[in-house]
C-alpha cells in the first residue's frame, strides 16, 4: 500500500470516528487565495472533465447502475470546484453548485433519469445564471469517504507513474496538462478535507490543528506539482510529488488508528 493510499485509509477512519461521536466539523476555511487553488482555466477544464464523465455514467440505465458511486464522486467534485470558484469570484458558480448538489442527492436516491438531466446541466454550466449565494459548509455537503475512496484514489493511481516520467513521456502531447489538472484537482479536494476536520476522539497527542496542517501540506505540494507540470519542469514535478507522498505518509503516522 503506498503512502497516499494509506493516508486515504487514515482520513476515512478518522472521519468515521468523528461522525460516530456526533462531531460538528469546522466549516470556516482559512484560505487567503482561492484563485490559486483553481485558476479560471483549470476550473473550466475540471468542470468539463466531470461533465463528460457524468454524461457517460448516465447514458443508459446499465451505465447508471454500474457507476452509482462514481456519479456521487463527480457530483461531489463539482460541488467542491464550484464552491472554490464562487469564493474566488466566479459569477455563476453558485448556480453550478446547486445543480451538483441536486445531482448528488439524485444519485444517492438512485434516480437515473433525474441524474441524466442534471448531468446535461453540468455540461451547460456556462449558461447557468444566478447571483452569489451563501458559502457552503463542505463538511455537511460532501462525504469524505467518497472523496478519498473514489476521487483521490483515481489521482493516487497515477502518482507512481508521474515519479517515473522520462523527458520523452513528459513531453508527449497532453501529458503535462493531464498532470496539471490532476494536481489542481487534488489541491481542490484538500479544501474539503480541511472542512472535515474532526474536533474530538483524535489520537493521543494530536489536535484538530494537526489535521488542518496535514490538509494544508497536501494542498501546498499538490499546487507545487501543478505549477511544475504547467511549466513543464520535470525535476521540480518529481520533487513535488515526492514531497506530497511524504506529507501523506506523515498524516498516516499522525492519525493512524490501530485495529485488532
Amino acid at each position: 500500500m503506498n503512502y497516499l493510499r494509506r493516508a486515504i485509509l487514515a482520513f476515512t477512519v478518522m472521519m468515521t470516528l468523528a461522525l460516530c461521536v456526533g462531531v460538528q466539523a469546522d466549516s470556516k476555511l482559512d484560505i487567503s487565495n482561492w484563485k490559486e487553488i483553481l485558476p479560471d482555466a483549470v476550473y473550466t477544464r475540471l468542470v468539463e472533465e466531470s461533465g463528460k464523465k457524468l454524461t457517460s455514467y448516465t447514458a443508459s440505465a446499465s451505465q447508471f447502475n454500474q457507476n452509482g458511486k462514481r456519479i456521487q464522486a463527480e457530483a461531489t467534485n463539482v460541488i467542491v470546484y464550484a464552491e472554490i470558484a464562487q469564493r474566488a469570484g466566479q459569477a455563476n458558480a453558485g448556480a453550478l453548485r446547486k445543480v451538483a448538489e441536486d445531482l448528488l442527492e439524485a444519485a444517492k436516491a438512485k434516480k437515473g433519469d433525474e441524474c441524466k438531466a442534471l448531468a446535461a446541466k453540468v455540461n451547460e454550466y456556462k449558461s447557468l445564471s444566478g447571483s452569489k449565494s451563501a458559502d457552503l459548509d463542505l463538511a455537511k455537503a460532501t462525504s469524505l469517504a467518497v472523496i478519498m475512496d473514489v476521487s483521490v484514489k483515481d489521482v493516487d493511481r497515477n502518482l507512481t507513474q508521474y515519479k517515473r516520467l522520462t523527458s520523452a513521456s513528459f513531453g508527449a502531447k497532453g501529458k503535462a496538462e493531464e498532470i496539471e489538472n490532476a494536481m489542481y484537482k487534488l489541491a481542490a479536494l484538500s479544501v474539503a478535507t480541511t472542512a472535515h476536520v474532526p474536533t474530538a476522539d483524535l489520537p493521543k497527542g494530536k489536535t484538530a490543528k494537526d489535521w488542518l496542517a496535514s490538509a494544508e501540506e497536501m494542498r501546498k505540494h499538490a499546487l507545487a506539482a501543478a505549477g511544475a507540470a504547467k511549466g513543464k519542469k520535470l525535476t521540480e514535478l518529481k520533487k513535488a510529488v515526492n514531497d506530497l507522498n511524504a506529507a501523506c505518509a506523515k498524516c498516516h503516522e499522525d492519525f493512524r488508528v490501530e485495529t485488532n
